[in-house]
């Protein structure tokens, strides 16, 4: 078992382009069943407006593919990007 906090300094890397996505900030869980459902990533968006320099990232649990020591690949397909993003529109 592990805490959010061991993971919060992890770096989210897709393994579909190689892109670096931003740093886990954030976990939804089932509070049913104890188990997470979702990690949430902070993604620096440049040139927003002043106050609102990043948005969410969600991704479901079955799209993390391995948990390394410094980072977490993930499998996030180009088109569902927009899917799982939460907060401003691209």
């Amino acid at each position: 078992m592990s805490r959010l906090s061991s993971f919060q300094k992890k770096e989210i890397v897709n393994i579909v382009d190689g892109r670096r996505l931003g740093f886990l900030s954030d976990a939804e869980v089932d509070l049913n069943s104890g188990k997470m459902d979702a990690i949430v990533v902070s993604v620096p968006m440049k040139n927003l407006p002043l106050g609102s320099n990043c948005r969410e990232l969600v991704i479901p649990m079955d799209r993390i593919k391995k948990i390394g020591e410094d980072i977490i690949l993930v499998n996030v397909e180009e088109r569902y990007l927009n899917v799982f993003l939460r907060g401003q529109t691209l």
